[in-house]
């Protein structure tokens, strides 16, 4: 299954809406509560970074996250 990446406009998300969980790139995705979750930001504050990806595969492949993930910052 082909999963697509969405970009957004820098400001144009408002990550407090309610159902979306913003999640640091220090955060282990595993200790977050998906319930009533919708959409995930991860974010990316250097283009180098890659944390988010890992992040990414662990809330598809090991929690079986269905809902959106939306990278945010420097993509």
């Amino acid at each position: 299954m082909l999963q697509t990446l969405q970009l957004f406009p820098a400001g144009s998300l408002d990550v407090e809406s309610k159902g979306t969980l913003a999640i640091a790139n220090d955060t282990d995705p595993r200790e977050a509560h998906l319930s009533g979750v919708h959409t995930v930001t991860l974010n990316f504050p250097g283009f180098s970074d890659g944390r988010a990806f890992s992040q990414a595969f662990l809330l598809r492949r090991r929690l079986g996250f269905k809902g959106d993930i939306c990278a945010i910052g420097d993509v």
